[in-house]
């Protein structure tokens, strides 16, 4: 049985999870504990020594850790129209690259937005600790984002200007229309989880704690790009399949 191991909050694994449900592939979903479940993944993946991030794909031996990678797995065994046509493709993984580069900037924003609040960082702590042993890491909640942080330090600095220009990019290429290509593609999906950076999208897709959703929510830019996010709720409506 293939297993998904992903945060679902993160556009990364929301990513590689709406390409796996667009195509009705079936796995397993296990959620992944920012810092207790790192050593269990760095063991199931055999990655001892480099950075384990999450959304990781296990099926058939294989383990495939790019959500690019889950999502060209999803169209090889999976059914549905194709997220990746050959007269696009180029461009579809221009858009990817694009996204990933704005989320990874964007992330640092988020990081430091939710250290510098006691109950988002208390959400934290909420969302990956069991609950009788709470108590005992809400005082180390500071370092645990700290050590977060480090772990995510290469993508500096975190000013806003990488997601500003995506979205600008975007409303370029969408034009008015709902999608970059002819048809969804994978593209249409990078740059609309893309979007959590500006204004998370709704609980019923993406179930967020209230003490958190504030510190993803970029008011300048959402207010800004409103009509991207009118674009993108759309899409959800429309195109998200739920989860297996």
């Amino acid at each position: 049985m293939r297993k998904l191991v992903a945060l679902h909050y993160s556009p990364w694994s929301e990513k590689a999870r709406w390409a796996l449900d667009h195509h009705g592939v079936s796995y397993a979903y296990e959620e992944y504990k920012i810092l207790l479940g790192e050593p269990k993944l760095r063991v199931t993946t055999r990655n001892l020594g480099g950075k384990a991030t999450v959304p990781v794909l296990f099926d058939d031996g294989e383990v495939l850790s790019e959500s690019w990678d889950i999502a060209h797995r999803a169209e090889a065994v999976g059914r549905g129209e194709t997220l990746f046509p050959e007269a696009h493709r180029e461009e579809i993984r221009r858009w990817h690259e694009r996204g990933q580069d704005a989320c990874a900037l964007a992330r640092v924003r988020l990081i430091e937005a939710v250290r510098q609040d006691p109950d988002a960082l208390r959400a934290q702590i909420d969302a990956g600790v069991p609950r009788p042993l709470r108590p005992l890491m809400y005082p180390s909640s500071p370092l645990v984002m700290a050590w977060f942080a480090r772990k995510h330090a290469g993508a500096c600095p975190g000013d806003g200007a990488a997601l500003r220009d995506a979205c600008r990019a975007l409303r370029d290429g969408l034009n008015g229309r709902e999608f970059l290509f002819e048809q969804l593609t994978f593209a249409d999906m990078s740059m609309a989880v893309m979007l959590q950076f500006v204004r998370p999208v709704a609980d019923r897709f993406i179930p967020l704690d209230p003490r958190t959703r504030r510190a993803w929510e970029d008011p300048a830019l959402a207010d800004k790009f409103a009509d991207l996010l009118e674009w993108r709720d759309a899409l959800y409506a429309r195109h998200r399949l739920r989860s297996a």
